[in-house]
């Protein structure tokens, strides 16, 4: 846990993507290397910056550990890329996301998926065409993945739950 804690920190150290936490997990062997290793080793790290030694300088395992304490509490699962219930297929792409808050149905994201979006400010044709997209995606076994905006993504995810599928909603 102390070391699921010490990347959860990592991760959300401002100015560290994935690649940053990358190249900081392959120089310094693990999270609780990185959050411990001297500032000036930090620097020679590439990609680290004077500014992000510092602000991983200032991370603790402690702000990991309250993420995961307010997410359980809360009912979110916290999903790292070496979780199991990670999504396969973004472990596929260049720089997959360094982590996913989740709550809901789990098992959506090992289904196969499609995503839809659209503008905020379409047109009822868009909204009918959409709506026969999503619907007809989730009556045919996808999960229908789009934003949270109003607009097209909410006729997506409507259609997609009014099929009788499931929706999963991307912050």
């Amino acid at each position: 846990m102390t070391e699921r804690a010490a990347y959860i920190a990592l991760a959300l150290t401002p100015g560290i993507g994935s690649a940053r936490l990358q190249n900081l997990l392959a120089a310094c062997g693990s999270s609780i290397g990185a959050l411990t290793a001297p500032v000036a080793f930090l620097g020679t790290v590439p990609g680290i910056s004077a500014a992000a030694a510092s602000a991983i300088k200032e991370r603790r395992i402690a702000d990991g550990e309250r993420v995961l304490a307010a997410a359980e509490k809360a009912g979110i699962t916290v999903l790292t890329p070496s979780d199991a219930g990670f999504p396969a297929q973004l472990r596929e792409i260049p720089e997959p996301p360094e982590l996913l808050f989740a709550l809901g149905r789990m098992e959506l994201l090992e289904r196969p998926a499609v995503s839809i979006v659209g503008s905020r400010d379409h047109t009822a044709y868009g909204a009918q065409v959409c709506a026969m997209i999503g619907g007809g995606a989730a009556r045919a076994g996808l999960t229908v993945v789009s934003g949270m905006a109003r607009g097209l993504d909410a006729v997506a995810h409507l259609a997609a739950l009014d099929a009788g599928g499931g929706s999963i909603g991307v912050l």
